[in-house]
């Protein structure tokens, strides 16, 4: 499914701009803003769920299957533990990007 690819865009961006907030050039005009297109893309992605909680859907997880209701294995579901953990590490590094921005704002 495309939540794979999703998250792995995710996460390059975040590896690529997660150690670079003492370059304050480059961070204001370079990785803040692909940070900040990471993220809104991210939060249109993100739904409501059945208990009021934002989730990805579809979202997939080939390395563990399951048995689904009709019987037949599968592996797609809502928000797998690797779409939670990238789209955590995302906003928290935009969050932490953000916080130097306003601080040399």
């Amino acid at each position: 499914m495309c939540s794979v690819v999703e998250c792995l865009l995710a996460k390059l961006t975040n590896a690529n701009f997660g150690c670079v907030f003492f370059l304050q050039d480059f961070l204001e005009y370079k990785a803040y803003p692909i940070m900040e297109g990471c993220v809104s893309f991210l939060l249109s992605w993100l739904i409501e769920g059945n208990e009021g909680y934002l989730e990805t859907n579809p979202s997939t997880s080939p390395e563990h299957s399951f048995i689904a209701p009709n019987g037949e294995p599968a592996c797609v579901s809502q928000s797998s533990t690797m779409d939670v953990a990238i789209i955590h590490e995302v906003f928290s590094t935009f969050l932490s990007a953000a916080e130097v921005e306003l601080a040399n704002f």
